[in-house]
């Protein structure tokens, strides 16, 4: 698989190899939430599955998706902005919109896991990891 990357056009190789990570960073959150929320509060469960989904994904991410080095100052602030807003966005999800319609954690987490890949790459792509 990995010779096949390298014969991809650079974007496509990009979005392959950020395609990848994010599906291991879904699979970190929503298993850690789905065996968390039955034991925490929602909030709890998770802002762990969360914080630890997303140190994987800024290593992951900056390293090899985008070819950058994870020890940038400012990059690891504009990831760390950019995983705020993303935090603020699955804390709504979890606890307020999820229960209220009275779904159940898979689907809330699985809402959260199909929303928040694009929109991150969007914002990798042009704010975190752009190109200097």
């Amino acid at each position: 698989m990995i010779s096949k990357l390298s014969r991809l056009s650079d974007t496509h190789a990009q979005f392959l190899r950020f395609s990848i990570v994010g599906g291991l960073v879904a699979l970190i959150y929503f298993s850690l939430f789905i065996l968390l929320a039955p034991i925490l509060q929602a909030f709890l469960a998770n802002s762990i599955a969360y914080v630890l989904a997303v140190t994987f994904q800024y290593f992951a991410q900056s390293t090899w998706t985008f070819r950058r080095r994870a020890r940038d100052a400012a990059q690891a602030v504009r990831f760390g902005l950019t995983m705020v807003a993303a935090y603020l966005f699955a804390t709504v999800i979890t606890t307020w919109i999820g229960p209220a319609l009275d779904w159940p954690n898979y689907v809330v987490a699985g809402v959260v896991v199909v929303i928040l890949p694009v929109t991150n790459f969007i914002m990798f792509k042009i704010f975190v990891f752009r190109k200097r």
